[in-house]
């Protein structure tokens, strides 16, 4: 996915699309992050959110946002990389991300902003902060039935009650991730 997108956005800059600049610069933003490549993560993302930012394209902003919360999480998001930015950066990103979600009155961003800034909480050891921010996540991805938020709210609220040493809390919410996992045929959340 790397070199096709790469290779998009070089036929982009070439027409000047601007537009079409900025969703290619989100989707390198994205596969970089889940390549684990958190440096270039974050470069794609600035990008995309100064292009999203003069086009006034607010739910793409806030996903972009979320991506580049997520980026500059480090440890929260991928325990074995190092966090590219601060802490607070991450959750600056977040929060902006969460705003815009609400004013435009988007359920899925919603919900995607919480998971998201619930990790970094993790990593950061507020544990009350992520169990509040994945609970309602996993509350609003139920109630539009977004299937790959519930299961990511289930893997994370499970990962939360392994991480304070509740697994008989964490074994229902672990057992859910997993059936709606297969259920999606999520290799995604299969694995994690």
């Amino acid at each position: 996915a790397l070199g096709y997108h790469q290779k998009a956005l070089q036929v982009f800059e070439h027409l000047q699309a601007r537009e079409h600049i900025a969703a290619t610069l989100d989707r390198l933003g994205l596969t970089s992050l889940l390549r684990g490549d958190l440096t270039a993560s974050v470069g794609y993302y600035d990008r995309a959110i100064t292009l999203f930012r003069e086009q006034d394209n607010r739910m793409s902003l806030g996903a972009s946002l979320t991506g580049r919360g997520l980026a500059r999480g480090g440890p929260g998001v991928n325990q074995t990389l190092p966090a590219t930015a601060a802490p607070g950066d991450a959750c600056r990103d977040l929060n902006e991300a969460l705003q815009i979600a609400r004013q435009i009155h988007s359920l899925s961003s919603e919900a995607w902003a919480l998971w998201s800034l619930c990790l970094v909480n993790i990593g950061q050891g507020k544990f009350g902060d992520a169990l509040s921010c994945i609970r309602n996540a996993l509350e609003i991805a139920s109630s539009i039935g977004h299937l790959e938020w519930i299961a990511g709210g289930h893997s994370i609220l499970g990962e939360l009650y392994t991480e304070i040493l509740a697994p008989e809390a964490a074994q229902p919410h672990l057992d859910q991730a997993l059936i709606l996992s297969q259920k999606l045929r999520s290799h995604h959340w299969f694995h994690h």
